[in-house]
């Protein structure tokens, strides 16, 4: 019997039809469950209280709960529909489509893999998160709101993405740099 990860976490690999990879990546759920599930009830409560007091008669009070059930419907349907995703490629650029940590709308980072020094975990309280350190001291938060464990795996499956996509990319380069060598003719002029 099989069941469905609660929690979505994917290994992101892209190879181009010489086997060289193109992108390494991590694909994974920021939001705690137990916090959706608090937005789920909310929501549920908040809308069923509206429908049913409407029913018996308009009440000023009852006015307030429709948009908190509608928010709280927003809510969770942002959460569970954009994962966190972080792509280092093979250009040397890292994108990130659905944002990163409390800025959505950041798609690309403005430097390259080359910069980063390090992926760790960070805390805040009782929230855990990935933070990416570069060497000229910047700090990008990747996620937060997550358990230690969570936000561990996050941190270790993106550094190994992206060590294997800097192995990747010496590959290449020294094949290319022996390439014109294994190619070249000796040419005697008389």
């Amino acid at each position: 019997m099989t069941f469905m990860s609660l929690w979505r976490h994917n290994p992101i690999r892209s190879r181009s039809p010489g086997g060289y990879l193109e992108e390494a990546g991590y694909q994974w759920d920021e939001a705690r469950l137990s916090g959706q599930l608090i937005v789920a009830m909310l929501g549920l409560i908040s809308g069923a209280t509206a429908l049913v007091g409407y029913a018996h008669g308009p009440k000023p009070g009852l006015i307030f709960l429709l948009p908190l059930a509608l928010i709280c419907v927003v809510k969770l349907t942002w959460s569970i529909a954009r994962p966190r995703i972080v792509v280092f490629e093979a250009d040397g650029g890292i994108s990130t489509p659905n944002g990163v940590a409390k800025r959505f709308w950041v798609e690309r980072l403005n430097f390259d893999q080359t910069e980063i020094a390090s992926i760790e975990l960070t805390a805040d309280g009782t929230n855990w998160g990935v933070v990416l350190f570069t060497k000229e001291g910047r700090t990008v938060l990747l996620s937060h709101a997550m358990q230690k464990a969570d936000a561990r795996l996050v941190a270790v499956q993106l550094t190994k993405a992206l060590r294997e996509i800097r192995e990747s990319l010496s590959t290449v380069e020294s094949r290319q740099r022996a390439a014109p060598a294994a190619h070249a003719r000796e040419i005697w002029v008389h």
